[in-house]
Parts: C-alpha cells; structure tokens; sequence
C-alpha cells in the first residue's frame, strides 16, 4: 500500500464527489461524496516534466492525489482539497494493481 511517510510527504485529507448536473430551468451541479468522511491521499502538484509530457492529451493536468484504491473513481467526479475543487482528468490504477489510485486533475475553472 502507498505510504506517504515511506517517501518523506505527510498525508493530508481529501473528499471525492461523483458530479451531476441537474435541470431545472437553471443549469445546476450537484456533488454527492461518494464515501463517507475523508480519504488520506498524497497531493502533489505535477513537474514541468509530467505537463510537457501531458501536453499532447486535451485535459491539462495540474495536480495528482494518490489514494487508496476505489472502484469508483472516473472523470465525472471531482476533488476536494483544502476547500479547493479539482475536476477528475484521468485515473490511473497503477498496472492494474488493486492498492493505489492515482488520480490526476486540474483546478476547477483553470
């Protein structure tokens, strides 16, 4: 399992919402977590490297979470972080691996 300690970063809290949009002669977002309480994940924010690298796909990505592994987690959903959203622009489960989930996204509106 990923240990931040284990590489020198401490952990910090996160919550993952699933988005929707609901109509209703206005258009609206709803957020609904999809766990209860919060999740511990390493934030990090990408090097040059990773956005040169990312620059060819169309999301441009910003930041990185990695958690604990979730079956849940897509791109519809978005991030919490130190009251800061984060739209969900790829999710990659480590080679198939069920341990860790490394959730890429970028800042809400950025």
């Amino acid at each position: 399992m990923f240990s931040p300690a284990s590489i020198g970063f401490s952990a910090k809290a996160a919550r993952i919402a699933s988005s929707a949009s609901v109509s209703t002669g206005f258009s609206a977002e709803t957020l609904t977590p999809i766990h209860p309480g919060k999740l511990w994940a390493y934030f990090r924010q990408l090097s040059g490297k990773e956005v040169v690298a990312n620059a060819s796909t169309v999301a441009v990505e910003q930041v990185v979470f990695v958690v604990n592994w979730r079956g849940d987690v897509d791109t519809a959903c978005v991030v919490r972080f130190r009251g800061v959203l984060y739209d969900v622009t790829r999710v990659d489960v480590f080679e198939g691996y069920r341990e860790d989930l490394a959730v890429y996204a970028r800042l809400r509106g950025g």
